[in-house]
């Protein structure tokens, strides 16, 4: 009995000191994860990749911690006159931040005077794909981010995701 206790406190203490080290998918440990990343990205190796579909192309950046992706900076074009700027954070896989400014024009119907829609999007998901906190606005005014919005953001990320682990295999 007497040594049990020890045990018991000594295992308990280890499960503690793992739990603190691990960080939470919770908004504010993800807010951590990005900020350790962003410390990372200093000494990255860089590699440059394209992507395109029939809808549109885009030019991006992985940055790798040892083989590990944690960033990617991507330049997108849309076939019909639009462009974004999308930047994504990733942790053991998974993206866990995003940042997409895109910049949309378009001609107005009534007046046939073109248009353009500036369009920021910032999320924080866990890696479960579930988005835990997002703010998105249209010229400067909230608006909301729809599942369908969310739905092809994951699957472009999870493209970008397959060009990236196709190279390192060809390595």
């Amino acid at each position: 009995m007497k040594k049990t206790i020890p045990v018991c406190v000594f295992l308990i203490l280890i499960f503690f000191i793992i739990s603190c080290e691990r960080k939470e998918y919770t908004e504010e440990g993800i807010k951590e994860i990005v900020e350790e990343i962003n410390v990372k990205l200093e000494k990255a190796v860089e590699v440059k990749f394209n992507w395109g579909s029939s809808e549109a192309y885009s030019i991006f950046r992985a940055f790798f911690s040892g083989d590990e992706l944690i960033f990617i900076n991507e330049a997108f074009t849309y076939r019909k006159p639009s462009e974004s700027f999308n930047r994504y954070y990733f942790k053991d896989g998974n993206m866990l931040h995003l940042i997409i400014k895109k910049l949309d024009y378009s001609q107005d119907e009534e007046t046939g005077r073109g248009k353009k829609e500036i369009i920021k999007i910032e999320f924080y998901s866990d890696p479960d794909e579930n988005i835990l906190f997002y703010d998105k606005t249209v010229n400067n005014e909230r608006a909301a981010l729809s599942d369908e919005e969310t739905e092809v953001i994951f699957r472009h990320v999870n493209e970008l995701k397959e060009i990236v682990n196709k190279r390192e295999k060809i390595k």
